[in-house]
């Protein structure tokens, strides 16, 4: 897991070296921003290869297919820290990172949350992957290529 971490980790820095050293301040933070979500996500992939048991408890009991989904999500993260990672389809990964953690706290922690409310780690699960989907989506909206311009509005009177 942390040799993974350590790759993209790398890999981020290297592909981001001349962003860097033009940044200033703070802004090589700002900088850092993608590689930043990428590094904990490849640390996390792993973690869904390790056994089918390991994850597949989480998996709601209603889903089919109940060993393929820990893989599945484990090349999720995989495919959004390399993204995030390359630059490349940020948006859109980003995005589709978003509605996998909320799609976690929809079908996995709210249920559980409410048929256990008194246990908190329950509920600062919940939290945690909502918090995770709205940094996401903050991502992909901070992408130069979602900004829409306004366009010029045709004169006819003029």
């Amino acid at each position: 897991m942390c040799f993974a971490g350590l790759i993209y980790l790398a890999a981020g820095v290297l592909i981001l070296r001349k962003e860097i050293s033009a940044a200033r301040g703070w802004d090589k933070l700002i900088t850092l921003g993608c590689i930043c979500v990428a590094v904990p996500l490849a640390v996390f992939a792993p973690e869904h290869f390790r056994g089918p048991m390991f994850v597949q408890n989480v998996v709601p009991s209603w889903m089919p297919a109940r060993a393929f989904w820990p893989c599945f999500v484990g090349c999720a993260l995989l495919a959004a820290a390399t993204s995030l990672t390359v630059r490349k389809f940020v948006r859109l990964s980003s995005t589709l990172l978003g509605l996998m953690f909320f799609l976690f706290v929809c079908m996995i922690y709210i249920p559980s949350a409410l048929a256990h409310p008194k246990n908190r780690f329950v509920w600062a699960y919940a939290l945690r992957d909502l918090s995770f989907a709205g940094g996401a989506w903050a991502l992909a909206g901070l992408q130069p290529d979602c900004i829409v311009e306004p366009r010029p509005r045709n004169n006819r009177n003029g």
